[in-house]
């Protein structure tokens, strides 16, 4: 790499940096004694439970346990790298430096992301100039999500993959979610380094099942689709070169399959690990059981790649006798078989896809570009213009100073009263919204507040707005023995009925008031 190219991936990662940081530094600069911004943007449910599993780390804890239940759990070693950064921030597990660490982490696997995407784009496109074009596109590309605020939203079921699927695109990974980014890194970096063909197979083999190994401490759903690209990629060599009816494959072919045997099994553990403690804790099958994540229509995912198609499968046709491209070619043709593989997670399979896409794209238009003209400057700036509207919406959401970007001084207090009066891992009742902020803020349990990892939620949270609206406090009762609550939060602005009906209950042990909250203890034993 020159030192040019070098000179520009640091510029373009600060950049990068400063364009995702710049909505969380308005946010801060707005921040007041009424208002405090919590420092998160898109996905607060799980921003809040990224916080949370931080505060369990800086409590001592080594496995995660989600404090969004209060069903039984033994510990399982998933999210490590937040418990890890939250041992950073000493025991007390301060708020802001919790988060500062987050953001930290998130800007340190930003420039990692560029470099490992960067390495992978070299080893394609020859012209530097069109290397970064093509590591913008996969950076801050978008889809032709734009058009659903032009009055055609009947074209979704939903919204636009790129408003809410990091894994589709990545952008919305760069803005706010950490371990993607980290994950897709190393996803990266170890492609690359497949495909520099070094000569001692048997040590990079290692090397790249080692870096796949900290992949999966990130996001072990990424590391089998590593492998299924890899093997897509093995198959696709021994295809073309019989087709060429060229000789040496039998060799060849066989140092290929063997380095990535050699790859699944350094990679493996956490992968078997994960799988089967899905299938034996019953907390974790309860947790499967509701984190259904399925891809929208194919039509959605036109919308979101049509834009790219047309140019990138010029270039797999330009390409498609050779070697080096096999893996493009042979991802992009696999990609529409993950995305609607049966499997709960299924939207997860797309991560990486836009990657190849623009990569492909890029070296189709460079082949092209003297016959369109300046077509190509239109087409290129288009695939940003749904990213900028992100952008500009996160920026509008910043300056709301609503919540939950934004929590009130009485929710501050709240957070704080927490910590001081109720002790480590009770059990607590509270609305959804209060339920959500609660776990990162304070190291206690709730019931509900974040939709896969609270057990039952929905069950709970129906049951909570019928008891809540009936004058019957005994029911009441039984629903906190049932759901193992120790303390109920009450939002004064909207009492239960039993409570208007009769504001002093025994089986309640009031503990803090302020002008919107009181903190009750709950008494089983009256």
């Amino acid at each position: 790499m020159k030192k040019s190219e070098k000179i520009g991936l640091v510029l373009f990662w600060l950049l990068t940096a400063v364009i995702t940081s710049f909505p969380y530094i308005i946010g801060w600069y707005n921040s007041s004694c009424d208002t405090v911004y919590t420092g998160l943007l898109i996905g607060v449910e799980d921003g809040n439970s990224y916080l949370a599993k931080m505060l369990a780390g800086a409590k001592g804890e080594w496995l995660f346990k989600t404090p969004y239940t209060a069903f039984p759990q033994k510990g399982f070693l998933a999210f490590f790298p937040y418990i890890i950064l939250g041992k950073l921030t000493g025991s007390d597990g301060d708020y802001q430096t919790r988060i500062i660490i987050f953001h930290l982490f998130r800007i340190i696997g930003v420039g990692f992301c560029v470099y490992s995407i960067y390495r992978f784009i070299a080893i394609y496109i020859q012209e530097i100039n069109l290397r970064f074009s093509s590591l913008l596109l996969s950076t801050f590309g978008g889809g032709l999500g734009f058009l659903y605020l032009f009055g055609l939203q009947n074209l979704w079921s939903y919204l636009p993959l790129e408003f809410y699927s990091p894994e589709t695109f990545g952008f919305l990974s760069f803005l706010s979610i950490p371990h993607l980014v980290w994950a897709r890194a190393f996803l990266f970096l170890g492609l690359a380094r497949y495909l520099e063909k070094k000569s001692n197979y048997i040590r990079e083999g290692l090397i790249i099942g080692v870096l796949w190994n900290f992949m999966a401490f990130m996001q072990p759903l990424s590391v089998p689709i590593g492998w299924l690209v890899l093997l897509a990629y093995n198959l696709f060599q021994i295809i073309l070169v019989k087709w060429n009816k060229c000789y040496g494959i039998q060799k060849y072919s066989l140092d290929d399959l063997l380095r990535l045997l050699l790859i699944v099994l350094v990679s493996s553990p956490l992968v078997i690990y994960t799988f089967f403690a899905f299938q034996i804790d019953p907390f974790l099958k309860n947790w499967q059981s509701q984190n259904i994540i399925l891809s929208p229509p194919i039509t959605e995912y036109l919308l979101a790649y049509g834009w790219i198609v047309p140019f990138a499968l010029i270039g797999m046709v330009k390409n498609l006798n050779r070697l080096p491209q096999g893996l493009l070619i042979s991802w992009a043709c696999l990609l529409p078989l993950l995305i609607y593989m049966p499997y709960p997670l299924q939207r997860r399979l797309a991560e990486g896809g836009f990657v190849i896409l623009s990569v492909l794209a890029i070296d189709g238009l460079s082949r092209v570009r003297n016959k369109i003209g300046k077509t190509e400057i239109f087409w290129f700036l288009v695939n940003f213009v749904t990213t900028a509207i992100i952008f500009s919406g996160a920026l509008r959401a910043v300056s709301s100073k609503a919540f939950p970007l934004y929590i009130s001084e009485e929710e501050d207090q709240l957070f704080q009263k927490v910590s001081k009066l109720i002790p480590n891992q009770s059990v607590v009742l509270a609305d959804w919204e209060i339920s959500t902020l609660l776990p990162a803020h304070a190291p206690v349990r709730v019931i509900i507040g974040h939709g896969p990892e609270s057990i039952r939620a929905n069950q709970i949270r129906e049951r909570m707005e019928f008891l809540y609206s009936q004058d019957n406090s005994s029911e009441f009762l039984n629903f906190l023995i049932d759901e193992s609550v120790d303390y109920w939060i009450m939002n004064k602005t909207t009492p239960p009925k039993f409570m208007v009906m009769n504001s002093e209950l025994n089986f309640l042990n009031e503990i803090s008031e302020s002008n919107k909250y009181v903190i009750f203890k709950v008494n089983i034993e009256y």
